[in-house]
């Protein structure tokens, strides 16, 4: 895209790391396992940089469009794979059991409302599912209440990951002047303004916290 420009940045933890409970099993051991898992609410790099926040450009209606997509999201081990992802509004998931029991993945928009609740009782079961709220979608297996992961679905293809380390990269991005959120599972959603110039790139650092009122 002719003078497009890219935003480049990390997002870093701000306040006392939190405590989190390892996810004990509790039924269905042959097929999930006898130890506890770990919690995968947080992945944290060094110089405190957070991995799985999701960085998204808010209300852009211009630039690049969506890449050919087929999600899926498999239930394996007694976990959902992957934990979190990102998915473009309208794509059908692709919903597979891999385990020998019985599983459900009911999602919830961030308001609590259930938006779907698909059953695969058995092992091998594929079904497709469209997911038609925007933002953060929570997961959750009613049978086994310890697997739970997250998807956000995305209105605009200007949303990554961070990795590990936190940092990330938007490309592509037409110049301007935009709001620029990022959300985490603990931590919330918060904007601030970026600007891209033509060609060039915007560094954007960001913070989040337990505390962190957002804006």
């Amino acid at each position: 895209m002719p003078d497009a420009g890219r935003i480049e940045g990390a997002v870093t933890l701000a306040g006392p790391v939190p405590r989190l409970q390892a996810r004990e099993v509790t039924k269905d051991h042959v097929a999930c396992g006898e130890k506890a898992k770990p919690n995968l609410s947080l992945v944290l790099g060094k110089e405190k940089g957070i991995g799985n926040a999701v960085v998204h450009l808010v209300g852009i209606g211009t630039g690049e469009r969506f890449a050919p997509a087929s999600p899926s999201l498999d239930q394996r081990g007694c976990d959902f794979v992957p934990y979190i992802q990102i998915v473009p509004a309208g794509v059908k998931v692709a919903v597979l059991n891999s385990d020998s029991v019985s599983h459900n993945v009911h999602g919830y928009d961030a308001e609590g409302t259930s938006l779907f609740n698909v059953g695969q009782p058995l092992k091998g079961q594929r079904v497709e599912q469209e997911i038609g709220a925007a933002g953060a979608v929570r997961l959750k297996c009613d049978v086994h209440p310890w697997m739970f992961a997250w998807m956000w679905v995305a209105e605009n293809p200007y949303a990554v990951l961070t990795g590990r380390d936190g940092h990330f990269i938007l490309t592509d991005v037409p110049a301007g002047t935009y709001r620029l959120g990022v959300w985490h599972e603990l931590f919330g959603a918060k904007e601030v303004p970026v600007t891209v110039p033509a060609g060039g790139t915007a560094r954007v650092d960001l913070t989040l916290s337990l505390l962190d009122p957002g804006s």
